[in-house]
């Protein structure tokens, strides 16, 4: 299975800037040479949410802006989270190519245009959302993980206990298997 290589994180950026420009939705999901990982959702060409290093929203941006190379990948499966928010994605793309997020400004939480704004789909089950769950266990190494494993398993639930036996820590692989679980049925 290959594995993208690292770019520096400008291209990175330049490649959302694409997606926004498409319209695309979905999550992109970067992992930083140093191994921090960070998540932008996007609905309809719009940012919708970001996360980086337990943070979310603007707090999200001080963390990606210092990255200098990453690698990335592109889910069109994976859904909105429900606590998703509107942001001004040309502000945050901005403030990402200056490296200046450490000061994000009023304009990056404004909605995005009318003609682009999106209704939320309801978060659907993918491989994607148990990617994510196991990323808070193990880090960014989930992205192989869950790639290593995925054709091996018949359903999520299956999927779900090979990624559970994965996580060293006992307490830490109940505590996963009941989160996953209960993302799937959502």
């Amino acid at each position: 299975m290959a594995h993208p290589e690292m770019v520096p994180f400008s291209s990175i950026v330049d490649q959302l800037r694409q997606f926004c420009a498409q319209s695309r939705s979905g999550a992109v999901f970067i992992v930083s040479d140093d191994n921090r990982m960070a998540q932008v959702y996007l609905e309809r060409g719009n940012i919708m949410m970001l996360s980086c290093r337990g943070r979310r929203g603007l707090d999200a941006l001080s963390g990606m802006s210092s990255m200098r190379n990453a690698k990335m990948r592109f889910d069109e499966n994976m859904a909105l989270p429900a606590d998703g928010e509107a942001f001004n994605s040309d502000a945050i793309l901005a403030l990402l190519s200056d490296g200046a997020a450490g000061q994000a400004p009023q304009a990056a939480m404004a909605a995005p245009a009318p003609r682009q704004a999106a209704a939320r789909p309801r978060a659907r089950a993918s491989l994607a959302t148990l990617e994510a769950v196991l990323a808070n266990y193990i880090g960014p190494m989930a992205q192989i993980v869950c790639a290593d494993h995925a054709d091996a398993a018949g359903d999520l639930r299956a999927l779900v206990m090979l990624l559970a036996a994965e996580i060293p820590d006992p307490k830490q692989a109940a505590n996963f298997r009941v989160e996953a679980l209960r993302s799937i049925a959502d």
